[in-house]
This record gives C-alpha cells, sequence and structure tokens, in this order.
C-alpha cells in the first residue's frame, strides 16, 4: 500500500511540472509573438517590456538567444551584452551560446575576449569566428606563417570557402617541411582555375608523383611546369617521358640551364650518347659558369677518356677492322678532350671558388697526367686541403668529405682519421675544465650522432669498423643512419625511395660479423629488394647463403648461391662455395 502512495505521489509531481513547463513555453512564446508585434511596428519601448518579462522565465539556451536576436534588432547593444552573459552563466557548454558570444566580441571590437571565448569553437561549424578573432589580434606580418594559424585558416575555408585561407594553411605546413600533412588541404578536383603549379609542388614534395602529374596535365605546358613535370616523371622511374619533357623547354629562351644538363643525363643514361655530348658542349656553351653544368661536361670527357682504353679483343679486332662492341660505344661518343674541360673549369674558378669544381678539376688533371700513382694523387689531395683550410682543422666540407672518401677508398686510415677526427672534434666537441681556465673538447660521435650529417656518420662509422675494430661504435651509428633513412621515407605508393645501398650492406656485414643473423638476413633482403644493380644484388645473395651455412640452412644455402651465378656468372666465390657444399 505504501508503494502505491510514494507512486502515485511521484506521477502526480511529474504531471504537475509538466504543466508548469507546458504553461511557462506557451507564456515565452506568446510573448515573443507580442514582441515580434511590437518590434514590426517600431514600438521598441513595449517590446523592450515585454523581453525582459520573457527573460525572467527563459530557461533554455535558444529562448536566450531569441530574447538575444530581437534585442540585436533593436540595436540595443547594452541588452544584448546582458542577454547573452545570462545565457553563458546558465549554460557555458553550450556552443551555440558560445558562438554568438564571441560574434557579440566581435561586434565590439573586443577581440581579446573574443578570442578566449571562441578557442573552444575551433574545428566546429562555428570555428570561423575564432579564426577572425585570432587573425584581427595578428599584428606582426610575420606571425600569419605562424604554425598555430594552420587551424585558424582551415576553420576559415570551412566556413567561407575562400580559396586564400586553405592556401595559406598549406603553405604554413609546406614552410614547416610537412608535406604530407599539406596535401590533406589539396582541393578534391583541380581546374585550371586553381592555383594548379602551387598543389603540383605540394604533391611533388609529398611524394606523391601520380597526382603531381594529373595536376600538371590541367595546364597548358610552360617551361616551369614542364620541368616539374619532367622531375615528376624522373622518380616515377619513366625517364623517357622526363626527357621529352626537357627537350620540349629547350626550344624556349627561358630554358633553365637544368632542363639542358637533365637532357644530357637522361639522353646518356639511354645510351645516346653522341646526342648527350652535343647537349653537353651547348650546355657549357650558353651557361659557361653553370657548376653542376662544368662538373657534367668534365665527367662526361672522364668516361669517354676511360672507355677510350683498348682492351685486349680491340686490340686484337683493329688490324681486321672489325670492331667489338666496346669500339662502338667509344665511336658513339663525340670528342670532349679533358683539356676543354680544363679550360673552362678553370675560366669558372677566376669567378668563383667552387669546392666542387675544384674536386673535378683535381680528377680532370689526374686523367690527363700519365703514370700517375696514388701517392702523387694523396700529395694533391693535401694540397687541396691545404688551399681550402679556413682556419685549424676547419675545411670547405665538400673538399674534405671528398678527402675523407679518396683516403677510405685507398686505404689511407690514419690520413683520414688525421683529418676527420679533429675536424668532428672541433666541429661537435663539448668543452671539458681541464684546471682554471683553460678547456679540452671531448667528443664521442655515438653520444652526438644526431648532430652529424649522414656523410660524417657513415665514414667514421666505416672508420670504426675497418681501422679501429670498434664495432659497437660502427653498428650505434649505422643504426641510427638506417633509421633516419625509415623515417624520412616518402610515401610507400610512390615506389622511389632508396636507401643508400653501401651504407646498408655495411651494417648488414657488421650484424653478421656479431653474429646478429636474423638482423643481417632483414637487411640484406631489403637491399636486395630495392636495388637495380645485378651485381650488388648477387653479392648480397652470396652473404645471404654464408650465413644459411652458418645457421646449417644446407638447401637455403644452394638456392641462394644458385641464384647469385643466375645473376652474375662471373661471382667467383659463390661458384666456388656451391662446389664445396655440394
Amino acid at each position: 500500500m505504501g508503494f502505491l502512495k510514494i507512486f502515485f505521489t511521484a506521477a502526480c509531481i511529474i504531471l504537475f511540472f509538466s504543466c508548469i513547463m507546458s504553461v511557462t513555453n506557451e507564456s515565452f512564446t506568446s510573448k515573443m509573438d507580442l514582441a515580434d508585434s511590437y518590434i514590426a511596428q517600431a514600438q521598441f519601448e513595449s517590446a523592450e517590456k515585454i523581453l525582459h518579462k520573457a527573460l525572467k522565465i527563459a530557461h533554455t539556451d535558444f529562448q536566450y538567444l531569441g530574447i538575444y536576436r530581437r534585442f540585436a534588432l533593436m540595436q540595443n547593444t547594452e541588452l544584448c551584452g546582458e542577454v547573452i552573459a545570462r545565457a553563458f552563466k546558465k549554460n557555458p557548454q553550450s556552443i551555440e551560446v558560445r558562438a554568438v558570444y564571441t560574434s557579440f566580441f566581435l561586434q565590439q571590437k573586443r577581440y581579446d575576449e573574443a578570442a578566449t571565448m571562441g578557442k573552444n569553437l575551433s574545428g566546429t561549424v562555428y570555428g570561423s569566428l575564432y579564426s577572425q578573432a585570432v587573425l584581427l589580434l595578428t599584428k606582426n606580418e610575420k606571425d600569419y606563417f605562424s604554425p598555430d594559424l594552420v587551424k585558424i585558416y582551415s576553420d576559415a575555408f570551412n566556413t567561407t570557402g575562400n580559396n586564400s585561407f586553405i592556401l595559406n594553411a598549406a603553405v604554413i605546413l609546406a614552410l614547416q617541411g610537412k608535406y604530407s600533412e599539406a596535401m590533406l588541404y589539396h582541393p578534391q578536383k583541380i581546374t585550371a582555375y586553381d592555383p594548379v603549379l602551387f598543389w603540383a609542388g605540394i604533391a611533388y614534395d609529398a611524394g606523391n608523383y601520380a597526382v603531381c602529374l594529373y595536376d600538371l596535365s590541367v595546364l597548358s605546358p610552360t617551361v616551369q611546369s614542364e620541368l616539374l613535370k619532367a622531375d615528376a616523371y624522373v622518380l616515377s622511374g619513366e625517364i623517357e617521358r622526363a626527357r621529352d619533357s626537357w627537350l620540349w623547354t629547350l626550344n624556349y629562351e627561358t630554358a633553365s640551364p637544368a632542363a639542358y644538363l637533365n637532357a644530357a643525363a637522361s639522353t646518356e643514361n639511354l645510351g645516346d650518347f653522341n646526342a648527350a655530348g652535343d647537349y653537353a658542349r651547348k650546355l657549357v656553351m650558353l651557361y659557361p659558369d653553370y657548376v653542376p653544368g662544368l662538373i657534367y661536361y668534365g665527367s662526361y670527357a672522364l668516361r669517354q677518356n676511360t672507355s677510350a682504353a683498348d682492351d685486349l679483343l680491340s686490340l686484337a679486332l683493329k688490324p681486321t677492322g672489325l670492331k667489338s662492341l666496346q669500339m662502338q660505344i667509344e665511336e658513339s661518343f663525340p670528342l670532349i678532350p679533358i683539356s676543354d674541360a680544363i679550360y673552362r673549369i678553370d675560366k669558372a674558378l677566376e669567378l668563383k671558388n667552387d669546392a666542387y669544381l675544384q674536386v673535378e678539376r683535381l680528377k680532370l688533371d689526374w686523367a690527363d697526367r700519365d703514370n700517375i700513382q696514388v701517392q702523387d694523387k694523396v700529395i694533391d689531395v693535401w694540397r687541396l686541403l691545404e688551399k681550402n683550410m679556413k682556419e685549424a682543422f676547419i675545411y670547405e666540407e665538400e673538399i674534405l668529405r671528398y678527402a675523407v672518401w679518396f683516403f677510405l677508398i685507398h686505404s689511407k686510415f690514419e690520413e683520414a682519421e688525421s683529418m676527420l677526427m679533429p675536424y668532428a672534434r672541433e666541429k661537435y666537441g663539448e668543452k671539458q675544465n681541464i684546471d682554471g681556465d683553460s678547456y679540452d673538447l671531448v667528443f664521442d660521435p655515438v653520444q652526438v650522432r644526431g648532430k652529424l650529417s649522414s656523410w660524417e656518420r657513415e665514414y667514421l662509422a666505416y672508420l670504426y669498423a675497418v681501422y679501429s675494430k670498434n664495432y659497437t661504435a660502427a653498428l650505434a651509428l649505422l643504426e641510427y643512419e638506417y633509421e633516419q633513412y625509415a623515417k624520412n621515407e616518402l610515401t610507400a605508393n610512390s615506389g622511389t625511395y632508396k636507401k643508400n645501398e653501401q651504407m646498408c650492406m655495411n651494417l648488414a656485414n657488421i650484424y653478421e660479423g656479431l653474429k646478429y643473423y636474423d638482423k643481417a638476413v632483414s637487411v640484406y633482403s631489403e637491399i636486395s629488394s630495392l636495388t637495380e644493380s645485378p651485381e650488388t644484388k648477387a653479392e648480397i645473395h652470396y652473404r645471404l647463403a654464408c650465413i644459411n651455412l652458418l645457421k646449417k640452412e644446407i638447401k637455403n644455402a644452394v638456392l641462394n648461391l644458385e641464384y647469385s651465378l643466375s645473376l652474375n656468372p662471373d661471382n667467383s666465390k659463390a661458384r666456388l662455395l656451391l662446389k664445396k657444399i655440394r
């Protein structure tokens, strides 16, 4: 019986409040209708009295906003402020109330308060109000490129549809190197009325070459668009199409020297050495101070001279009048004398003492000298270093890099160490007090590996592994370098990203030497899938066979050796090992 009493009492209370709410809503609606009637007749005092009465019984967000709208129609700013402040106090979580309050502050030019109130609107349908407040508060021109404004511009675009805002967001992200994020703002459907070159450039930098090429297809060809198209074709593996784009630009006076250089290099890559030589000549004649062009011209002359050395077959065939394939290739190279390349580089060096040109000049000089020995080259490299010394142990970086590489490939480890270690210590060493004001520079490559450049990590790792036998340090440096390649890898579907093969081979070799066989196999397998060189792939499968044998996987060893020999029949190591295990 007690339960029934409680039930009926609760039901009556609910019905009572329902009735009150219904009457209140009817009363509020009638007051709004009456206020609208007075406003229509411009009887604002009467309307104001009615709205004050309605304000006393208002309880929902939209009722408050209804009153606010009517005071706004009467241009009563003071009462608008009171109503929206009361509405916000009543329900600060309401996004609509917050949006109206932000708009109110903007109209009153109270931008700081608008920014504070509108901060939670970012990312909502009302985000442009916050965007407006922030942009109005931005005084310094440089601040318009602040990363904090990316979301602001995005919200502004979503509301206004103005493409300028979305361009601003993409520009900021591109300046930060966040090209993949910038691509999120790429138009779904691009037309010639859009800034096509801008979006094609973003797609290119993001590694999305298919989108880049599609964007450029919308435009009528220009020198700038064709050069970008050629670069996208190259990274998509379509060298012939890239060459077509470069050749197209050569018909215009505004053609860049890069177009001639790329036309020459791609033509040579496709086996047309004669045409490549012609482009190389035109390049240095039209742009005599263009450093990459002079380097290509010099290297072309070097390749021509290297291939011109008679092999035994050529010597045997010459008296008969027959020609070997090598002889036919040599004849297809137009004559570019080394002396001419040296002359042109010397003229350019008179204007600018470029490090790359100095290195190329040295290579040409060696090729032009008869019976030159390694020790003669070592002396020349030391002279080049002395010529480019800035201060103690500090050299022009590209000169030092070449010198260290030269010493390493000729197993001049002491020379390499004597150049690289003091340089790195001076550049990256940390001061360690000895006594008083004196200090010493302490340099640990592993501790500062994040600060080292890529070539410094690789060369130091090579020194540690081959010369110092410090495999732990070498491994730490190479693993870090390997991880950097992974972090900087372009989009997976681009199909163009390649790791530094030699660095990976060195890393896998150290893994193998330290008996980390699974890691070694993983790296070797990755290089094998990426390399285009059959010789490199053959060497990798030989090394995989050696690991198979250490793990007593004889069948796999045989398969790897057979595959290695199919790729490079001259691989004597693989052939000998296969005979041993069969």
